[in-house]
């Protein structure tokens, strides 16, 4: 328990229900480990409910290393490539655009794309 080796000058101060659960708990886990048997985690887990002080709360852990911190093994986020977006866009408009000329189609369906194109490079990439 790193909080209690820390303070050696707050030892007298008495602890708290948080700290002695927290002290049955970190014995739990040195038990589960191994490094305690089941009668000697009963007897210290029955003594950290019942001091009163971090020192007598430090006194259990004495023969017994600090337990290792848990990390989260967390993956890297994927992201998608980036589209050719602007020159692929403006070659099939512009090819949509005179098709639609070549054959008396007006050009009104093409506006919401040229929407789309304005505001994706105004905002940026959305994904």
């Amino acid at each position: 328990m790193e909080r209690y080796s820390a303070e050696p000058d707050r030892a007298a101060v008495r602890a708290s229900d948080a700290e002695r659960d927290e002290a049955v708990r970190t014995l739990a886990a040195h038990y589960a480990e191994g490094r305690l048997d089941q009668p000697e985690f009963n007897e210290r887990a029955d003594a950290a409910l019942a001091a009163v002080t971090r020192e007598q709360l430090r006194g259990l852990f004495t023969d017994l290393p600090q337990p290792e911190p848990v990390t989260i093994a967390t993956r890297p986020i994927r992201r998608r490539p980036p589209l050719p977006f602007p020159p692929l866009l403006l070659a099939v408009l512009f090819a949509l655009a005179v098709a639609a000329i070549v054959h008396g189609v007006p050009l009104f369906p093409l506006i919401p794309l040229i929407f789309i194109l304005g505001r994706r490079r105004r905002f940026g990439r959305r994904y």
